[in-house]
């Protein structure tokens, strides 16, 4: 009898065992990268100073609720700038090729943008920069660099979220306490790109307009002489 209890105990004790190692091989599987939230702000690429030309474009994102994506250029608290399509509300769900140039502005500019979120009866405001923005009180928005970015499985690699040189990629997390899964969010349910591009510098037009005029001289010197 004593037997026997020992040899259920034994096998209950193998069986509790081999889930505990299916658990934790499955829960090696999900491999996400420290978000950088040091950087949740949008700082204008290029030097102080210099005018820089700025893009932005939505890819996406991974979320069960309504996102739209909003720029503001005057700060929070006035209308702000809708950009790129609105999360439909399933996920993962990939934006339509989509740019949008918000303006010109000075190299290191930090730029503000925030995500409206709907969930049923329920809809709110997160925002990029200091986590004070937010009234939960936590950083919102991640800066990915040059991706990519996982989706929700922390393996398969968000499709288009590699972006090249001079193209940074962020994403928002628009959780507020509600459905967590990660202890800092996962920071892709909505992914946009920014991108800048320098405007020419009034010495570089004068050469260019002195170039045009050079060029306007020598055809009418041309014309004089056939006549």
């Amino acid at each position: 009898m004593i037997g026997t209890r020992s040899t259920g105990v034994a096998r209950r004790l193998a069986l509790a065992a081999s889930l505990l190692v299916g658990v934790g091989s499955e829960a090696k599987a999900v491999v996400w990268p420290t978000p950088n939230t040091s950087q949740a702000s949008v700082f204008v690429p290029g030097l102080p100073g210099q005018t820089m030309n700025v893009w932005v474009s939505v890819l996406g994102g991974n979320s069960i609720v309504l996102d739209q994506l909003y720029f503001f250029a005057n700060g929070i608290g006035n209308p702000g700038q809708a950009l790129g399509p609105q999360g439909p509300g399933f996920k993962p769900w990939f934006a339509a090729a989509n740019s949008t140039n918000i303006g010109q502005f000075q190299g290191g500019t930090e730029l503000i943008f925030g995500v409206h979120w709907i969930f049923g009866s329920q809809s709110g405001w997160v925002y990029s920069g200091a986590g004070s923005r937010n009234v939960d009180g936590l950083t919102k928005m991640n800066n990915w660099q040059g991706g990519p970015i996982p989706e929700d499985n922390g393996t398969t690699m968000f499709p288009g979220s590699t972006v090249g040189s001079g193209t940074t990629i962020y994403g928002f997390e628009d959780d507020i306490g509600r459905n967590r899964t990660q202890t800092f969010g996962d920071f892709n349910d909505l992914v946009f790109t920014v991108s800048a591009s320098a405007t020419p510098e009034p010495a570089s037009m004068v050469l260019f307009a002195s170039g045009l005029i050079g060029v306007a001289g020598v055809g009418m010197a041309r014309r004089r002489r056939k006549t």
